[in-house]
Order: structure tokens, then sequence, then C-alpha cells
């Protein structure tokens, strides 16, 4: 597999992947942290804004969610709000960059919703609850 990506050629010697030539591996860091620097001195506020937003709301939010979901819902459930990353997607689209949402999307969006809206079951009456469990512990005994 090595040889096949082009990283060990006739002589099985390892080949780097950033050759030094390209800001490699063997780069200072006082350099890298020179090329950053010139790097994001070249954003506007606005795009400095999208960035943050985007890694905020689409990385670290996202992730967040993700996590906290996952240990409250069942699988099933957790795969369909999954379902939702591309629904979430346009949404944002079109609130943040102004993007018009198509005829396509929006169905998509609503055929993904609706099928999680019929996933949820009705919730039972608490008096049918409460019946059940007595009679649950009454043939237990």
């Amino acid at each position: 597999a090595a040889a096949f990506l082009g990283l060990v050629d006739k002589t099985q010697a390892v080949h780097e992947l950033l050759p030094e030539q390209a800001g490699g591996l063997a780069e200072p860091a006082d350099a890298v942290l020179a090329e950053l620097v010139t790097w994001a001195n070249g954003f506007t506020p606005q795009q400095l804004g999208l960035l943050l937003a985007s890694s905020l709301l689409s990385g670290a939010g996202a992730t967040w969610f993700q996590s906290n979901g996952q240990r409250k819902a069942s699988a099933p459930k957790a795969q369909l709000w999954f379902a939702m990353t591309p629904v979430f997607g346009a949404v944002w689209a079109y609130l943040i960059l102004g993007e018009a949402l198509t005829y396509h999307e929006c169905t998509g969006a609503a055929l993904v919703v609706g099928a999680i809206v019929l996933s949820i079951p009705p919730p039972r009456d608490r008096s049918q609850a409460a019946a059940a469990a007595a009679a649950a512990d009454a043939e237990a005994e």
C-alpha cells in the first residue's frame, strides 16, 4: 500500500508526505508561525467572522450536540438526527450566506423531518402506564 501511494521507492526508503523543499517537517517552528501569521493577516473581518461561525456551529457545536444526543437517544432515533446534517447545512447556508433553497432541497428536508416525526411514538397516558406497571408487579408476586 505504501508503494502504491508513492511513499516507498525501489530501495524501500520511506519518503515524507511533505518534502522539506515544500515546507515539510524539517521547517523551524518560528518559520511556520510566521507563515501562519502572514496567512491569517490576509483575512477580512467578515471572513474571520464566517470562519469562526463555521467552526463553532458545524464543528464544535455539532460535536457537542452529537455527543449529548447519542447519550440520550436510542440508536434508530440518533441515526435519524444524523440524517438531518444536510438539512442543517442547507438552513445555515440560507440564513448566513443568503443562498437560495431549491425545490429539491426543501422536499428532501421535508421528507427527513417527516421521517423523524413518524418515528416518535405517541406519549402513553400516565394512568395506562401506572396500570401496566401495577399489573406487572402483581404477576411477579
